[in-house]
This record gives structure tokens, C-alpha cells and sequence, in this order.
């Protein structure tokens, strides 16, 4: 077998380690991790994607608009780079908290489609397709359950 490069070596070393720490939530070390992976191997979408995901969720940064904003456009520049079920996926949960439901119901089936196994997108497909519970108006008067029916169901 052929030697690996030191650089990329460590980039998978790094990878390696910002997938454990999201799998834990440790979002800020996982960041860390996959950051320094992605500048050792620029042009690795999957990876990139996992970076957006520990962007998205990482509060540490205050200002959260501009970390959401900057974890959208990097798992669009992700599966720009490489399409993967992942990318899907969480691309898919963003537009769904933005409320963008038609959106993220085609990214849930993409990731679907690419990992028929990828548990985040089927409970985010399960999610994106039940139908809300009301509005704005159920949420401030909710019916009771011993209640007639009137005119809002």
C-alpha cells in the first residue's frame, strides 16, 4: 500500500474527530476539528457538510443569525463540492426551523435516496410531512378536549 501524506493523514485524523464529537453534540470542539480538516483538504464536501451542521448548532459565537447564515451557505457550498446524504440531510433540517417545509421535504427524500439509512433524515421527513399543529391563533387559545366542536376545528 502506497503512504498516506502527513496533511492528509491529519485531515482524516481531524474528520475522525469531529464526527465523534458530533455525535456526542460537543458542537464547539467538533468545529474545531472538521475546521481544520476542511483547510487540509479544501474541496471534501462531506466533511465541509458536518462543518455547517457543528456552525449551525454552536451558540459559543454569539451573534447566531450570522453563524446560521455562514452554516447554510457552507452545506450549500458542501454539496456543491459533493453531493451526500448528510449534506441532504442537514440542509433539509435547516429549511425546515426556517420554516421552508415543500424545501426540506425534497432535501429529507435526497438524503433518503443517497442513505436509505440515515436516521436524521427520515425523522426529519416524518416531521416535515405531519401536518402542523395550527397556527398562531391555536397556539393562544387551545381548544379543550371536553369542548364542542365550533367553528375552528
Amino acid at each position: 500500500p502506497r503512504p498516506v501524506a502527513p496533511d492528509r493523514l491529519n485531515a482524516q485524523v481531524q474528520a475522525q474527530a469531529g464526527l465523534t464529537y458530533l455525535e456526542r453534540r460537543e458542537w464547539g470542539a467538533a468545529e474545531e476539528a472538521l475546521r481544520e480538516a476542511c483547510n487540509l483538504e479544501p474541496f471534501n464536501g462531506v466533511w465541509l457538510a458536518h462543518l455547517a451542521w457543528a456552525l449551525y448548532h454552536d451558540s459559543r459565537g454569539g451573534a447566531g443569525k450570522t453563524r446560521r447564515d455562514k452554516a447554510r451557505q457552507n452545506v450549500n457550498r458542501a454539496l456543491g463540492l459533493e453531493r451526500s446524504a448528510h449534506g441532504h440531510a442537514y440542509k433539509g433540517c435547516m429549511l425546515f426551523d426556517s420554516r421552508q417545509f415543500p424545501e426540506a421535504v425534497d432535501e429529507f427524500r435526497e438524503a433518503l435516496r443517497l442513505d436509505p439509512s440515515l436516521a436524521l433524515a427520515r425523522e426529519g421527513l416524518k416531521q416535515a410531512v405531519t401536518p402542523r399543529q395550527g397556527g398562531l391563533f391555536r397556539r393562544i387559545f387551545p381548544r379543550r378536549q371536553e369542548a364542542e366542536p365550533g367553528i375552528f376545528p
